[in-house]
C-alpha cells in the first residue's frame, strides 16, 4: 500500500481487487507514524520472524509457540 495519501485515496482505492474494508485501511493513514529504526532489525528479521512465520505456516510450531520464541529473540536483541 503506498504510503503517500494522494495515491492511496485515488489509484490505490480504483484498482482491481481490493479488500471490502479498504475503507477503514484508508481511513487509519492519519494514525500511522514511523517505527522506531534500530540498526539489529536485519539481524532480528530472519531468524525471529522469517524462521517461526515458516513453522507457523507449515504447522511445525503453533501460533503461541512461535510467537513466544519471536519474543525471545526479539527481546535478546533489543534488551
Amino acid at each position: 500500500m503506498p504510503v503517500y495519501t494522494p495515491v492511496a485515496q485515488n489509484e490505490y482505492r480504483n484498482a482491481d481487487g481490493q479488500p471490502d474494508g479498504i475503507d477503514n485501511v484508508l481511513n487509519f493513514l492519519t494514525y500511522l507514524r514511523a517505527l522506531p529504526k534500530n540498526p539489529n532489525m536485519i539481524a532480528i528479521y530472519g531468524p525471529a520472524y522469517g524462521t517461526h512465520l515458516g513453522k507457523i505456516w507449515t504447522g511445525e510450531m503453533s501460533v503461541e509457540e512461535a510467537t513466544a520464541a519471536m519474543d525471545t529473540i526479539v527481546d535478546g536483541e533489543l534488551g
